[in-house]
């Protein structure tokens, strides 16, 4: 397959638990439009065609399965953002991106909480499946509960908005009952630690440095 004509590189971002074990790495895209760093590139890929789309997604595969060995020695998970309800049905019903997706069976499959409703188009995927974004407002969590995702992460203005409240722990274990392994993006003060611990929080994002997957070996 040919890769798009946008210049991208993929970076891995560290999923640690609340003590700093590494669980998985997430893999996110850096992407250049006019030699300017794209803020937000999951809303620039979703502009693109289906092929430009079919391609990024292949390349996206073939460089994690190129750190296979890596992953697998470690025994952490690589998950996948997907950004748009077109990608996640590319990943299920193209025949090279399905085949690829299923050699992989340590990467997971991020669904924002926008495009859920897509799960139930999914065929033939035994790779397990995130929801992300939860709390951002664009559904409610029938979702959550009706589907069963193997880690639900957290939307971080969402978080920022309740981890000071009373009522947190009972979020979080309200919401564990549907999913009993849930990540929080990022913490913004290091003194919600011991609150993330008490809580039962399974998984942290956006603690440590990025770097290229092609360099995930390096990490921690």
């Amino acid at each position: 397959m040919k890769t798009t004509q946008q210049p991208y590189q993929f970076v891995a971002e560290p999923i640690t638990s609340v003590t700093g074990q590494l669980l998985g790495v997430s893999v996110q895209t850096v992407l250049l439009n006019d030699g300017v760093d794209v803020q937000h590139p999951e809303l620039m890929i979703r502009t693109w065609s289906t092929d430009e789309k079919r391609n990024y997604l292949y390349e996206q595969l073939s460089t994690i399965t190129k750190q296979a060995a890596w992953v697998l020695k470690r025994g952490v998970t690589v998950s996948i953002p997907v950004c748009d309800e077109e990608s996640a049905v590319l990943l299920s019903h193209d025949n090279a991106l399905r085949y690829a997706l299923s050699s992989l069976p340590f990467v997971r499959l991020e669904l924002s909480e926008s495009i859920s409703t897509v799960r139930d188009e999914l065929r033939g995927i035994r790779n397990a499946m995130w929801l992300s974004d939860l709390g951002k407002g664009d559904s409610d969590v029938s979702g959550l509960v009706t589907h069963n995702y193997d880690v639900v992460k957290l939307d971080n203005d969402f978080f920022n908005n309740e981890v000071l409240k009373p009522t947190f722990p009972i979020l979080i274990k309200n919401l564990r009952e549907y999913c009993d392994r849930i990540i929080v993006p990022s913490i913004q003060d290091r003194r919600h630690v011991p609150l993330l611990r008490e809580a039962g929080i399974w998984g942290v994002q956006g603690q440590y440095r990025t770097v290229p997957f092609t360099k995930v070996h390096t990490l921690m």
